[in-house]
């Protein structure tokens, strides 16, 4: 990239010009040629040998990602792992899981630094068990551990959901059969990798929806160093039965009361019932928690005659930090989605996610009320309310598949989602990328059928979808493809000096700045043109490096 800087030297008290040019070298980060727009190409991270499924994504804030899959490998079901850099570089292929067991279901949950843990259910046990492992942000894997009971037999632990605490613990929720009911269990793990107690959450006598569990942020008051306490939902029963409950498990590993929801109807109140399900939990930076799920809501209105309501809506409980959910006391509820009379306007499914350092975001598919479906996304913003943001994935007459929601800190999201596939029972997955700058940058694997897909966006805003592909032959393959958007202005783009005096220096100034959605890289500033050699750089050194999108920096032409 080239400006033109104008040299005006005086001699004998007359000046005459020439130009001169300031060359720019700057290296953009990620260099395989673009697929779509901006979209670079696709990469297996898989490697040769049989087919992937399951394939699942989780990466820090420098957008470094663990992709994981299921793999058969001479005959049993692995789970198979690699890390890979924004760059395309990867790690080795690792088998996490035994290599002479059945796994299944991976699950993968990563901190800001890149430490993660992955979890699965091993089904060679006594019946199915769940096992994790632990990886540092150095890329070290730890043991397998058996985290659930193991048996007995006819009664096996499923829906696995994993929550990381800032200082190295975590802990895990699943629904374990006890024979009669599906019952939710969590357990705490220590920074040195040890289970606590294995408690039962739910009510044993019933049965109990898939678990979601989240952890509390580090920032959370008084202090960064406060122990993180771990809070697990779902919902219970259904038909008129049906409710949301929520447990936290405290940092001494104790258990609050278990706290319902939703309660019987009173003149005004929402009432139980509604077959509540897709029940999330996210925390808010500041430690407000947020719990949401979808359910039908009924009542009717005042008018005489009453006119009867319905929908399927998405309901949402915020506590501030410490709120204190209290077995028998009542949490405010607030609907997410519109419930008007004789206005339909129903929720089918709900993905809810947790930003590092941002507030949490989330996707629904909106059954509209003329026929076909639509993906709608929210943001929650600080006064405690909804942000409507993009709906890039248009309007469909074919329900959309579970939409998937992923943003960085600074507002950049990503959403995929599943269509139909000319293959029977199969779909292709879709995604798109928006931020305040870009409303819209979408992509669509050319496989056979995809699925799968999930996300890592870095701070700096590089985006990573993972997905799994299955080609013709119906091989599927665990693969990536990347975001990146990088750019350099130089301003001014020309420099006047006017008249100097012999011997005297004069000065002006250039400003760099990385104008793209993603990192640029400024790996030399040099000077070059007729008379180069009569200028000189000043602090240009300075800014030779990486800039993140919007980031600028200075230095000095001087003329000698």
């Amino acid at each position: 990239m080239e400006s033109s800087l104008r040299e005006s030297r005086a001699h004998f008290g007359s000046t005459r010009g020439a130009l001169a040019a300031l060359a720019l070298a700057f290296l953009i980060l990620l260099l395989p040629s673009s697929a779509t727009a901006d979209w670079n190409t696709t990469q297996v991270v898989s490697g040769a040998g049989t087919s992937t499924s399951q394939t699942r994504i989780a990466g820090g804030t420098d957008g470094s990602a663990w992709v994981v899959w299921k793999r058969n490998v001479g005959g049993f079901d692995v789970i198979q792992g690699t890390k890979v850099a924004l760059d395309g570089t990867q790690g080795p292929i690792i088998t996490l899981s035994g290599p002479t067991l059945q796994a299944t279901d991976p699950v993968i949950a990563t901190r800001a630094d890149g430490s993660a843990m992955v979890g699965w259910l091993n089904t060679a046990a006594i019946d199915d068990t769940v096992h994790t492992v632990s990886i540092t942000a150095d890329g070290t894997v730890g043991p397998i551990t058996t985290r659930s009971t193991v048996g007995p037999v006819g009664q096996p632990a499923a829906d696995i959901s994993i929550a990381l605490g800032h200082d190295g613990t975590a802990a895990l929720a699943w629904r374990k059969f006890n024979g009669v009911s599906w019952v939710i269990q969590a357990v705490k793990v220590a920074a040195d990798g040890t289970s606590g107690t294995i408690h039962d959450l739910s009510d044993p006598a019933s049965s109990a929806s898939a678990p979601d569990i989240a952890a509390t942020p580090g920032a959370v008051p008084p202090a960064v160093s406060t122990p993180p306490s771990f809070r697990a939902v779902w919902s219970g029963g259904t038909g008129v039965d049906g409710n949301v409950f929520s447990r936290q498990i405290n940092p001494d590993d104790t258990l609050t009361d278990l706290f319902q929801a939703l309660f019987p109807p009173e003149s005004g109140g929402v009432g139980t019932g509604g077959d509540p399900h897709d029940v999330q939990i996210a925390y808010e930076p500041d430690g407000a928690v947020d719990i949401m799920w979808v359910r039908e809501r009924e009542g009717q209105t005042t008018a005489d005659p009453p006119v009867v309501y319905y929908n399927d809506a998405i309901e949402w409980i915020r506590g501030i930090a410490g709120t204190v959910f209290s077995a028998g006391v009542p949490q405010f509820i607030n609907t997410v989605t519109p419930v008007l009379p004789e206005e339909e306007y129903n929720v089918t499914t709900l993905d809810l996610n947790q930003p590092f350092g941002n507030r949490p975001v989330l996707a629904w598919v909106h059954a509209l009320n003329g026929g076909g479906y639509r993906i709608d996304t929210s943001q929650i913003v600080r006064n405690g309310q909804l942000q409507g943001w993009a709906t890039p994935a248009g309007e469909s007459l074919t329900e959309f598949n579970r939409p998937v929601i992923a943003a960085n800190n600074s507002g950049v999201g990503a959403l995929g989602w599943g269509v139909p596939s000319v293959v029977p029972g199969q779909s292709n997955s879709q995604w798109a990328r928006f931020s305040t700058t870009s409303f819209l940058d979408p992509f669509t694997p050319t496989d056979t059928y995809s699925q799968d897909t999930g996300f890592v966006i870095a701070n700096t805003g590089e985006t990573m979808a993972a997905y799994t592909g299955v080609d013709a032959g119906l091989v599927g393959s665990s693969k990536v493809v990347t975001f990146t958007r990088p750019g350099i202005t130089v301003s001014p783009g020309q420099h006047v000096y006017g008249k100097v005096r012999i011997g005297r220096k004069s000065t002006r100034f250039i400003s760099i700045r990385s104008s793209g959605e993603t990192t640029a890289e400024v790996t030399g500033i040099t000077l070059s043109g007729a008379n180069a050699s009569q200028y000189s750089l000043s602090g240009a050194n300075e800014c030779i490096g990486e800039f993140g999108s919007g980031n600028n920096c200075q230095f000095e032409v001087n003329f000698t």
